[in-house]
Parts: structure tokens; sequence; C-alpha cells
């Protein structure tokens, strides 16, 4: 199962299925399809995310994940992030906004 060594951890979850499990090491989570309702232990904050939006997740906390649809979370420790983005720079996806005015079409 995700959060005991690093690596990279691909999980689907059905509409209101709940995971819970303790980090082992520090980790981000990925939202790669659908929303999903994640909180931590000592993190006063719940947070609710939705495809393309990550979370850092605390060494030895305590985290709950809920779909509020049919949702995939990829869960990530740093060293497998660090090595993704060097083998594919836009990993997992790249939000990008234009700087400036957007040039008129025509």
């Amino acid at each position: 199962m995700f959060f005991q060594s690093p690596g990279r951890s691909t999980v689907k979850l059905a509409r209101d299925q709940l995971v819970s499990r303790r980090t082992r090491v520090p980790a981000t989570v990925w939202v790669m399809v659908g929303r999903v309702w994640v909180t931590q232990s000592g993190d006063v904050e719940d947070h609710f995310m939705q495809a393309g939006e990550s979370l850092s997740l605390w060494p030895g906390a305590l985290v709950v994940f809920e779909a509020l649809e049919p949702s995939t979370v990829e869960v990530c420790t740093p060293e497998s992030v660090a090595l993704a983005r060097l083998q594919w720079p836009r990993w997992p996806f790249t939000k990008r906004r234009p700087v400036g005015p957007v040039p008129a079409a025509g």
C-alpha cells in the first residue's frame, strides 16, 4: 500500500469511498481525475481538491481521503516527483496561463 516508502502509488476511489493511511515519509497527493476531500492530522483545514491540484502530506500524519465522485489520486514521494519531472517536465500536468493580454485571433 502507499505511504510506506519512497515511490509513487495510484489509488482509484469509487464515489464516497474512504481511505485512511499513516504517512511514513513526506509525500504529495495529486488528484488526477475527479474530486476528493483530504484531511491530515495536525492540519486544521479540510482540503476539497479536484483534478490538477496537489497537496503536501506530512511525515507521520494520519491522512484521510474521500472521493466526492469517482476519482484517481497519485501519491508521490519527493524523490519520485523529482525523477518524473526530469523524465517528463510536464508531469503530471501543468496549468499554463498566459502572461499579459491574449492576442486576438485573426
